[in-house]
């Protein structure tokens, strides 16, 4: 029987909270860039509010259940290191989206 590094589990815990408070902020930001885009294309403004209604459920089911993913892996990685690298590759991840959409914003604003 193995026993279980309590540590490395709550570890995988706080690692998973971090990506979830990076990817909540995130989300805001993903709501902001989509309204700037509805605003400065031939969307017809009867369907922004729609348009943003679905996209903001679409990302948050994904978001769940990304965040539900990376808690799974940091849990299995976490056994065999102390640092998971499925951690930093998705920070880095979020940091490129997040990237990307203040590109975009910085793209319809000036």
């Amino acid at each position: 029987m193995k026993k279980t590094d309590w540590r490395k589990v709550g570890l995988s815990y706080v690692l998973a909270t971090i990506t979830g408070v990076i990817g909540f902020f995130y989300w805001f930001r993903y709501r902001q860039t989509v309204g700037i885009i509805m605003v400065n294309s031939d969307v017809s403004t009867w369907s922004w509010q729609f348009i943003e209604l679905f996209t903001s459920i679409v990302y948050g089911i994904v978001w769940l259940l990304l965040l539900l993913l990376c808690q799974y892996l940091y849990a299995k990685e976490l056994k065999k290191r102390w640092l998971s690298r499925a951690f930093i590759g998705m920070t880095i991840v979020q940091a490129i989206f997040f990237l990307a959409s203040w590109l975009i914003i910085s793209f319809y604003t000036s």
